[in-house]
């Protein structure tokens, strides 16, 4: 499907640049904004890209992507803001997305953050980036310092046990754990998608951009454990093959998990998700299709999962007290 692009660049220097690009397919979309990205790190411009879908006779607005620079000037946010504001009488499609890439250091294009909105959430949109762009005045106020310092914390009782807030900039209450064969990482969810966080996290740690490229099944292929943690959800990647230091770290996980879960009362979802690796992806498509078809019972879950680290790797247990 064709896309029409309208591309803002609000220079360094206050200047307003505005162009319009056909896009033929979603690789030139994607690579549209792989310049848009590059740019922004390399001559500190800020962009808006506005894309827009066929529909009906005319066209709409379908997603919108806005990327910040590391070194902002006080007399763009003005610019920037009517940019932003124009869209809320611009027609959109039922399903449109707001983005925001957040650069954070002039050395390192992997220190980023992206955050994106739903389609009712243009207000949030627009004061997420009046936050960040506080922030790189150095201008903020408490409630943003507040909000940020929140969105920045890696806590994994929080994230598994509580409910996310509606804060504009959030992580939703979710994170990452990297285990590679030496380290951890652990991670606030500050990339929306996991398998983004992962890839950022990877390619800064290997310094290898071909992380960047490749699916956390594929990561997890490598010697990887790659772990996804959501509100009452903690879901783990990972290959057949375990060194001394990650089976040691699982295994502590799998404790304080257990602890936790006896502080809240409350389960983590799929009692045992240490069963999600690279080589049972089947194992886990069966398990869900059976737990939705026939509505398991608790002790036919526990089977299934037995079945299922039987049948794929060893797995790392800890025994309820």
């Amino acid at each position: 499907m064709q896309t029409f692009c309208e591309v803002y660049e609000i220079k360094d220097n206050g200047v307003l640049v505005h162009r319009g690009v056909m896009l033929n397919n979603r690789e030139e979309k994607a690579n549209l904004e792989h310049i848009i990205n590059n740019n922004t790190f390399e001559h500190n411009s800020i962009y808006v890209a506005i894309f827009l879908e066929p529909e009906n006779d005319s066209f709409a607005v379908s997603n919108v992507l806005t990327s910040l620079p590391v070194l902002v000037n006080s007399y763009n946010i003005p610019k920037l803001m009517a940019i932003i504001g124009r869209l809320k009488k611009m027609h959109s499609k039922e399903r449109i997305t707001y983005a925001i890439l957040n650069l954070k250091s002039l050395s390192d294009i992997y220190d980023f953050e992206y955050l994106d909105f739903n389609q009712n959430a243009i207000l949030n949109y627009q004061e997420a980036l009046k936050t960040f762009y506080a922030e790189k005045l150095g201008v903020l106020k408490p409630e943003q310092e507040k909000m940020l310092k929140e969105y920045r914390t890696f806590n994994l009782e929080k994230f598994l046990f509580t409910n996310p807030t509606q804060e504009a900039i959030s992580n939703k209450n979710s994170g990452l754990i990297i285990l590679t064969p030496d380290k951890v990482y652990e991670l606030p969810e500050t990339h929306t998608y996991h398998y983004v966080s992962s890839q950022v996290g990877l390619s800064r740690h290997y310094n290898d951009p071909t992380y960047m490229h490749i699916w956390v099944d594929k990561q997890a292929l490598k010697g990887n454990v790659i772990i996804s943690i959501n509100p009452l959800e903690l879901l783990v990647y990972r290959s057949a093959s375990l060194n001394a230091f990650q089976k040691k770290y699982l295994s502590d996980l799998q404790t304080k998990i257990i602890n936790l879960e006896q502080t809240h009362k409350q389960k983590i979802e799929n009692e045992g998700t240490f069963i999600y690796t690279y080589n049972n992806v089947p194992g886990i498509i069966s398990f869900f299709d059976k737990q939705a078809i026939n509505s398991l019972t608790e002790t036919e879950v526990k089977e299934l999962i037995a079945e299922t680290n039987k049948n794929y790797y060893e797995p790392i247990t800890v025994q309820h007290k």
